[in-house]
């Protein structure tokens, strides 16, 4: 479902692999860098029960945020969202 976290008086909702909040800045930073932390280790273990969870338990570390609230992800699913962030990206002309 989702995981909230808390950066003073701000929040971000993480669902599907993709940050959101009322702070666009806040939100845009975020996602930056969850993109940046999968392609530096790969993201979430392959194994991971919860990905998502995992995801924004280091995101929240590395940006001294803190987790409020977690609902649990349908496995398959969240698998499937993170495997593809995975997935390499080339810039073909």
């Amino acid at each position: 479902m989702g995981v909230v976290l808390a950066f003073g008086r701000k929040r971000a909702f993480l669902r599907d692999g993709l940050w959101w909040s009322a702070d666009p800045r806040l939100e845009e930073e975020l996602n930056e860098l969850t993109r940046r932390w999968v392609e530096q280790t790969g993201g979430p273990s392959l194994k991971s029960p919860d990905p998502e969870h995992d995801a924004a338990r280091e995101i929240a570390r590395r940006s001294h945020g803190r987790l409020i609230l977690h609902a649990a992800a349908p496995g398959r699913r969240a698998h499937r969202i993170w495997f593809a962030q995975r997935q390499y990206k080339f810039a073909f002309r």
